[in-house]
């Protein structure tokens, strides 16, 4: 996930968002693509890790969003990279930070913010393939390794830098791990924030 913030938004660096939210609990807002949206429960979970309180405006759509970032309707936005990288070259919001464990290709100036991060330095968001319940072994293998092949493949890669996003190929059993994990991390952001789907 990436942090954005309108040009009028008083910090400029992500340790001067986190003092500024610490000196005022509650009084800096921030947008999202709906209430229980990724966006919004991710937000959430980057608030408790770097222990602020902000102040959650829904929107419908990242869209919406964006555009009263742009206008300084809100102060913060965090999402992933291509909603926002032209709004930040043309110079219409400010890119705080980036909460992955490395740099982004795209914005190399921008160092990662070890308060922000994942827990596992994982991301946020993750994306993955799944099949129903029951596939053979081998069909799940052999899934397993044509997605692997199409992640390091040099076109893919290219689009993974483009877009952001940190390839992290893993296995089935890996990967069901990983579930058992969020949903117990998601399950306690939602308590938490009291975070309903719209």
């Amino acid at each position: 996930m990436w942090c954005w913030s309108t040009r009028r938004f008083p910090a400029k660096t992500i340790k001067e968002f986190i003092a500024l939210a610490k000196q005022e609990p509650g009084k800096i807002n921030f947008a999202s693509a709906g209430s229980g949206s990724g966006i919004h429960l991710g937000t959430e979970l980057l608030a408790f890790m770097a222990g602020i309180k902000m102040t959650h405006i829904p929107y419908k759509g990242s869209a919406p969003a964006l555009t009263d970032l742009v206008g300084g309707h809100v102060s913060l936005y965090f999402s992933s990279l291509p909603p926002a990288i032209g709004l930040v070259k043309d110079g219409k919001v400010r890119a705080l930070a980036v909460t992955g464990p490395t740099r982004s290709k795209v914005f190399p100036d921008l160092r990662p913010s070890r308060k922000l991060r994942c827990r596992a330095s994982r991301p946020c968001c993750i994306t993955a393939i799944v099949a129903p319940a029951g596939t053979p072994r081998p069909i799940i293998d052999k899934l397993n390794a044509a997605m692997r092949a199409a992640l390091a493949s040099p076109d893919v890669q290219a689009r993974i830098d483009t877009d952001g996003a940190e390839p992290m190929a893993s296995t089935p059993e890996q990967y069901a791990a990983d579930i058992d994990r969020e949903e117990t991390k998601w399950s306690e952001i939602v308590r938490r924030s009291g975070a309903k789907a719209e």
